[in-house]
């Protein structure tokens, strides 16, 4: 499990840790992401959330937690890609993001 909760994340430090998503994606099976773009301007956030999503494709998840990032709709789309791609997933959290029932 990766935890990088409460931690921001701007779009150098999302590479990075995109990065480091891709060498653990045989053993990665869950990570946390709630809380690491709150705060951050809009168009920062949701491309660290893009490339987030990115790394992660290649990982085949059973749980995943969005919570407390406040990304709305345009947050959803930003994750889109990740969440597309997990076949396994068990559990997601997407708590406190400001999601609409469409979005959802």
């Amino acid at each position: 499990k990766v935890r990088l909760s409460t931690k921001s994340f701007g779009i150098d430090a999302a590479k990075v840790a995109s990065r480091a998503f891709v060498n653990l994606a045989k053993t990665l099976k869950e990570v946390d992401l709630s809380d690491t773009i709150a705060g951050r301007p809009e168009v920062e956030a949701l491309k660290a959330m893009e490339i987030f999503s990115e790394g992660l494709t290649a990982a085949e998840l059973t749980a995943v937690d969005l919570s407390d990032n406040a990304f709305g709709e345009k947050g959803v789309r930003a994750c889109r890609k990740l969440l597309e791609e997990q076949k396994s997933l068990t559990s997601i959290a997407f708590l406190n993001n400001g999601i609409s029932e469409q979005a959802a």
